[in-house]
């Protein structure tokens, strides 16, 4: 272990990184890898995928206010009869990943009870929306879709760049080519926590978001500032995550642990019952879009070393969902 990773270790605290040399504000063609400052940038997202599994970045090019509509018009969707979202729930052997997701419907901690949280995502293939109950939902969607899609294109760029030993540096980008068809699990998620039942209501053990490592590649995180989310220390123990005005969270997701054979870290967490009365009685918001490569692409380690059996990333994620739903 380095120096700078023993001293990042511990710390152990979800690092910020201003992301301004590779904002989505400037063109692709106008991004120069070899500066100072994009080079600098592909390190210190490496030393914190390495270290902890998790980086807030700053300066990333997509707008509060896009962020803010996103969860404005999800409210009304969510504040909707329990009936009529049922109506569009996630059907769990359609060939996408769309819908909406009923409260106490997923486990991600199998080991625990149901998670008080209800979700809506959508991967863009074919699928019913509410357009007459939110109207511009899809087209809003939609719209943030590709600004994530652009933004976590970015972010594999740089890892490409960062990881030592890669021969591409463009495998993770081109591994992701299909996104936003059906050959591709990509997905936008929202989530709503409503406020928490009476105690006698609460099962033993039961959070809004039960502890677990997301599925893909990496997890773009859009947060309101309710708090409650934890992060797994690999040593043991918790990190509280703060939220960050302006900033995404990106994390590592466990296909990508296996991709790197380990270097990089797909962190647990989880999301807490508050114990503030004010706070148990209010919602809360988050938006992650998940990215998966390609269904058809096989996952096999990229140092060679086969500590993992090749798997496809369909199969992957396949298996996943087997044990969630």
């Amino acid at each position: 272990m380095t120096p700078r990773t023993r001293q990042a270790c511990i710390l152990m605290a979800v690092p910020t990184v201003d992301f301004a040399a590779l904002s989505l504000s400037q063109a692709d063609s106008s991004i120069d890898w070899n500066s100072s400052d994009v080079r600098g940038l592909c390190e210190k997202l490496d030393e914190a995928f390495r270290t902890i599994g998790f980086v807030f970045l700053t300066n990333f090019g997509v707008p509060e206010d896009e962020v803010e509509k996103i969860f404005t018009m999800y409210d009304k969707f969510f504040d909707l009869p329990v009936d009529v979202k049922n109506r569009f729930r996630r059907a769990e052997k359609a060939s996408g990943n769309n819908g909406y997701v009923a409260l106490r419907r997923e486990r991600l901690d199998p080991t625990k009870p149901s998670d008080l949280k209800e979700t809506f995502q959508t991967d863009l293939s074919a699928h019913e929306w509410p357009d007459k109950e939110v109207p511009t939902l899809k087209e809003e969607s939609t719209k943030f879709f590709g600004s994530c899609r652009d933004l976590g294109t970015r972010v594999m760029a740089a890892m490409g760049r960062g990881l030592d030993g890669l021969k591409d540096p463009d495998l993770f980008v081109n591994s992701h080519q299909l996104i936003g068809s059906l050959k591709n699990r990509t997905t936008l998620r929202v989530l709503h926590y409503p406020p928490l039942p009476p105690e006698n209501e609460i099962e033993p053990g039961q959070l809004r978001c039960g502890e677990h490592s997301d599925y893909g590649s990496i997890t773009l995180l859009f947060q309101d500032t309710m708090g409650g989310l934890q992060v797994k220390k690999t040593a043991g123990g918790y990190i509280n995550v703060p939220y960050v005005r302006g900033a995404v969270l990106v994390n590592l997701g466990s296909l990508m642990q296996q991709w790197t054979s380990d270097k990089y870290i797909a962190a647990r967490h989880r999301v807490l019952l508050p114990e503030d009365p004010d706070k148990r009685s209010r919602i809360r918001r988050s938006i992650a879009f998940f990215f998966h490569p390609d269904d058809d692409f096989v996952i096999e380690s990229l140092d060679g070393s086969n500590k993992y059996e090749p798997i496809t990333a369909g199969e992957f994620i396949d298996r996943k969902f087997a044990i969630t739903y």
